[in-house]
């Protein structure tokens, strides 16, 4: 997770979008926790 360095296995989808709504969505979207896996227009 780029926020807050959390390493989770990727192959699990699931868990890096659980892991990313323990966030605040507006300030960290799971495009901005994950960029490589979940890639955006949002990502910079």
């Amino acid at each position: 997770c780029a926020n807050c360095r959390k390493e989770i296995v990727n192959t699990n989808i699931k868990q890096l979008e659980v892991h990313a709504e323990t966030h605040d969505q507006k300030l960290w979207p799971k495009e901005k926790c994950w960029p490589k896996d979940f890639p955006s227009t949002a990502a910079e």
